[in-house]
């Protein structure tokens, strides 16, 4: 049996020197974002994969931004809620994943939609080419993983996403040796494994469309790290082509902070 523990709270002032970095001189591009957060059975054990309590924490928590509309399925989207979101989340791996449901990824793509896909969600174990293909990397192969300290390497590359980040440290998981896609990844931060550098967080595009992965979220207190947080709600936000500091007054909300 492999046990955990809550790493130690990331102290208030390394995080307002993260929400120090410069703004967003950016309007909100749309009157409603209306965000669509897919989750899934829990699969794992306890304070592991939490798909339901995270759906339910993260709907209540959105919900608190203004002209913020967050809704909330438990399976794979029907098409109607394609049509209706403006950001989709994927918090919930799905192997049974194929090319038509690729094809709707590419459509909402398109049009203009955002994709965030956490952790577990870039699981794709019947067809990862497939989802590779949409979102960069998947799961599937012979992937390796790791739990414990993960220390994060920020890229030079510019992204709003990481602004104000240099180094930061998680207790999570990582995966490695995924399955590769056919777009090229924008890698905004790296860990160490088996001496090689590996993605964690990066984006990619499709017509319109805005791609952001993070594969930390593996333990309940992940979610509740402030950093990690700004990062997600920074995800969101530039994944729905909003201003990048649109929902950080939420990172701290009953966030696990020392002073």
């Amino acid at each position: 049996i492999e046990f955990a523990f809550p790493p130690a709270m990331k102290n208030l002032a390394e995080v307002n020197q993260v929400l120090k970095a410069k703004k967003s001189d950016l309007k909100s591009s749309k009157e409603l974002l209306k965000v669509l957060w897919v989750s899934g059975p829990k699969d794992h054990g306890p304070d592991e994969h939490d798909y339901p309590l995270q759906k339910e924490r993260w709907k209540q928590l959105l919900s608190m931004a203004d002209s913020v509309e967050v809704t909330t399925v438990s399976r794979w989207p029907a098409p109607d809620q394609f049509a209706a979101a403006d950001v989709i989340v994927f918090y919930w791996n799905y192997p049974e994943f194929n090319e038509e449901n690729g094809k709707q990824l590419d459509k909402f793509l398109q049009r203009g939609g955002g994709l965030v896909y956490l952790h577990y969600a870039v699981d794709a174990t019947d067809n990862p080419q497939a989802l590779a293909d949409r979102i960069g990397l998947a799961w599937g192969g012979k992937p390796k993983f790791r739990h414990g300290r993960v220390e994060l390497n920020f890229s030079k590359n510019f992204n709003p996403i990481t602004q104000g980040f240099d180094k930061t440290v998680f207790e999570d998981e990582t995966y490695w040796d995924l399955v590769k896609g056919s777009k090229e990844i924008n890698v905004l931060a790296t860990a160490s494994e088996e001496g090689k550098d590996i993605p964690i967080l990066w984006t990619t595009t499709e017509g319109k469309g805005r791609v952001f992965v993070s594969i930390l979220g593996h333990y309940n207190w992940t979610f509740d790290d402030p950093l990690f947080r700004i990062l997600l709600l920074r995800g969101i936000a530039w994944t729905g082509k909003e201003p990048i500091d649109r929902f950080e007054p939420l990172a701290t909300m009953g966030a696990r902070i020392s002073k």
